[in-house]
């Protein structure tokens, strides 16, 4: 991997990082917006979609403890080594969440996936479910209202409820501008216990086509598999 590789990469990820129900504090809010104001219906809310079958070209990564498996092109890089800077929610503490009931005490990321050049790149991530009953379409209905308030552009362009693995999970695509950076998004919601699990897949759109991606980005989250 190049320097400006790593270097798209870094901040690609930088981007992400913000993107998780508890937002994190390097975040600045928009301070031009009434959250009460902003959710607004999306255009293909409710709509039943289906996920594509995996390639069979597809590299699978699974982590040490067995929980999560998830497949991505042979040519892309699980947990890039040059990404240190952004340290991964240690595996374990989300077994001992599920194990306990304890919900655990913040949102994190458990994996990076990274396309050549930095092109494309998703992130798996978990949060605590604090609320007993509370529907994915919810979660994701309110990460919505938190990226709107974070983001100086924020357009929803379609969401769909899905099965991933026999369970019920929600998509959302959108664009954005966050901390700078353009996006074009997918993002798959799903519960599981006490716990939320966010999979997003992204591109900058200064340097890459969301059609490029988009049959890939969708592999990717249909892909994802947690262990009960």
């Amino acid at each position: 991997m190049s320097i400006g590789e790593i270097s798209l990469s870094i901040r690609a990820i930088a981007v992400l990082n913000c993107l998780i129900i508890v937002l994190s504090e390097g975040c600045a809010p928009r301070t031009d917006l009434d959250r009460r104001q902003i959710l607004t219906p999306s255009p293909e809310s409710g709509s039943v979609g289906s996920l594509p079958v995996i390639p069979a070209s597809y590299a699978t990564y699974t982590d040490d403890t067995g929980l999560v498996s998830i497949s991505f092109p042979p040519d892309w890089q699980a947990n890039p080594p040059d990404l240190q800077a952004y340290p991964l929610l240690p595996m374990t503490d989300v077994i001992e969440s599920l194990e306990s009931g304890i919900p655990l005490a913040s949102t994190g990321s458990l994996l990076y996936l990274n396309a050549p050049e930095g092109a494309a790149w998703c992130t798996v991530q978990v949060g605590p479910l604090l609320e007993e009953h509370r529907t994915v379409q919810e979660i994701a209905d309110e990460q919505v209202l938190d990226i709107r308030m974070y983001a100086s552009r924020f357009d929803l362009i379609r969401t769909e409820s899905v099965l991933v693995n026999g369970r019920e999970s929600v998509i959302q695509e959108f664009e954005l501008n966050l901390g700078g950076v353009n996006t074009h998004s997918l993002v798959l919601f799903m519960n599981l216990i006490n716990t939320t699990w966010i999979t997003t897949c992204a591109i900058d759109t200064t340097v890459s086509k969301y059609a490029d991606y988009a049959p890939t980005f969708r592999s990717i989250l249909g892909s994802i598999r947690i262990m009960e």
